[in-house]
């Protein structure tokens, strides 16, 4: 398997990275002090646009056969939600710090902990950072270029579906 099949499946673990990996973190993610402002909210439906890995665009076909059914992720307070290629539903815990700079990220699966990143809220894109390794530092921008071990998930949020009316 390629190492961008190889990624890609480890950001399904939450549309970010990480969780597939051997070994769980030494500590899980703490909780964040505060709730976000409405602002800085990222509840919602988000939609990927675009993922890099290392560098190099991931087309988002191998996206939707290797991670994401259907490119989309529903955050709902500290847990995100997908479909995975063959169907199944994954949800995920995550925390933010919003005072660190770049604001900071952790991932928390059903038996693994510690997934690193950052990332930047600007209005209806959300851009996700994350290290591609268990050895690579938490990211220090929203940024993946050649050589820095880093996959960059970037998603619009989803417009709302209206209502269906019953039958």
């Amino acid at each position: 398997m390629s190492r961008t099949a190889l990624l890609c499946a480890a950001a399904a673990a939450c549309g970010f990275a990480l969780l597939l990996r051997a070994e769980p973190a030494a500590q899980p993610p703490q909780p964040a002090a505060q709730p976000a402002p409405a602002a800085e909210s990222l509840d919602g439906t988000w939609e990927l646009v675009s993922a890099i890995d290392d560098g190099k665009l991931v087309p988002l076909e191998v996206v939707r056969q290797t991670m994401i059914r259907d490119a989309r992720v529903t955050i709902a307070g500290p847990v995100v939600t997908f479909a995975r290629p063959d169907g199944t539903a994954r949800t995920l815990a995550f925390v933010t710090d919003t005072k660190a700079s770049p604001k900071a990220l952790d991932l928390a699966g059903v038996t693994r902990t510690g997934g690193k990143g950052v990332y930047v809220r600007d209005g209806d894109t959300l851009m996700v950072c994350v290290a591609g390794s268990d050895t690579a530092p938490r990211p220090t921008v929203v940024a993946s270029l050649p050589g820095s071990d880093t996959f960059l998930l970037t998603f619009r949020k989803a417009a709302a579906r209206p209502a269906q009316p019953a039958p």
